[in-house]
Parts: C-alpha cells; structure tokens; sequence
C-alpha cells in the first residue's frame, strides 16, 4: 500500500499482510504537497502524486512499492505554466489496442482567451525525454454537482447544456463513434 508522509516528514507504510503501520527509517519525501494525497495515480509499480520542490516548480513524485523510495520526475518542458487559474492533474488511460497504462497528464489552461486542455503521455516510465503532447481537448462533456450534463468547447469558449438532470454522482460516459458497417447475423 501506499505510504503517508505526516507534518515531520516521517514516511509510514501501510502493510496488508501484517495489518500495521511501519515507520520507514532514513526516508523522507524529497517533495512536499498541499493536502492532495486522494491525487495517487499508481503506473509500473509506483505511486505518483503532482509535488512541489522547494523553489515551487510542479514535478511527480514517485514511490516505489518495491524498494520503497521516492523518486522525483520532471514534468514536459513545453508543458504550459502552472499560473493562476490553470491547472494538472496526473492519470493513466489505455492509448491503443495493447490496455497499456502510461502515465498521462492533463494540463488545462487559459490562452489567447480559449481554454484548452493539452494531454501527455509518458512514453517510457521514468524517462521525462519521452513526454509526449498526444493531443489537445476542445470539447469536454461534464457533469456538473447539480447532476447536470454540459458540453464545453474550449475553442469558442462556451458551455452547452444538453438538458440531461439529475445524473448520479458515479456518472461515467464512454465513446461511441457510429459506423455503417453491415452486420451479418
């Protein structure tokens, strides 16, 4: 399991096999968060969280549940600034038939008055050269906390609502592209 870093620095490991709590000596977190550990994303044995080093520049730290040490990695060099008002957020999507899981960020922000939101991939994990820009979004459906479905064009930088009430908190879409092929049956 994951580890926790209290106020000290002091890294605790959680172990199911034992059911306890294992302060790890000599290990301490090379970066520090703002309360955002819900964030973990866990890719190729590791958990990753977006972190602060001390002179405020956004990189992943890692940890390895294997040897159980931290590893701090950094982000695209293209990757827009983390200004006011933009925002990251660390992921893993399958891109591709092989239900590969890389380590994907989405970067959202504002330029030349459109919104967009640019998503990464790293290629090789561990490796920040093979960061790799696979697309920019410019529609985005969402579900608001009201259980509002919305259509966001971050191109023209408007909101659609598509008149759908009361969808539950688990909502999940998924794609559908239509096709005209024939099924025999």
């Amino acid at each position: 399991m994951g580890p926790v870093i209290d106020k000290n620095n002091i890294v605790l490991v959680y172990s199911l096999s034992t059911n306890s709590w294992e302060k790890k000596e000599g290990v301490s977190a090379p970066c520090y968060m703002n309360n955002d550990w819900f964030s973990a994303t866990f890719v190729n044995g590791f958990v990753n969280w977006l972190a602060f080093k001390e002179d405020r520049s956004r990189v992943i730290m890692a940890f390895d549940l294997d040897n159980e040490r931290f590893q701090v990695f950094d982000l695209p060099k293209d990757i827009i600034p983390n200004d006011y008002g933009n925002y990251l957020n660390l992921t893993m999507h399958s891109f591709g038939e092989d239900d590969s899981l890389p380590l994907s960020l989405c970067a959202g922000y504002r330029q030349n008055n459109v919104n967009k939101l640019d998503v990464w991939v790293m290629g090789e994990y561990g490796v920040v050269d093979s960061w790799k820009k696979v697309f920019v979004i410019s529609q985005l459906l969402m579900l608001t906390s009201q259980g509002n479905l919305v259509l966001f064009d971050a191109i023209k930088n408007e909101t659609q609502d598509l008149g759908t009430r009361g969808a539950p908190a688990d909502f999940h879409a998924i794609r559908y592209t239509a096709s005209l092929a024939q099924l025999d049956g």
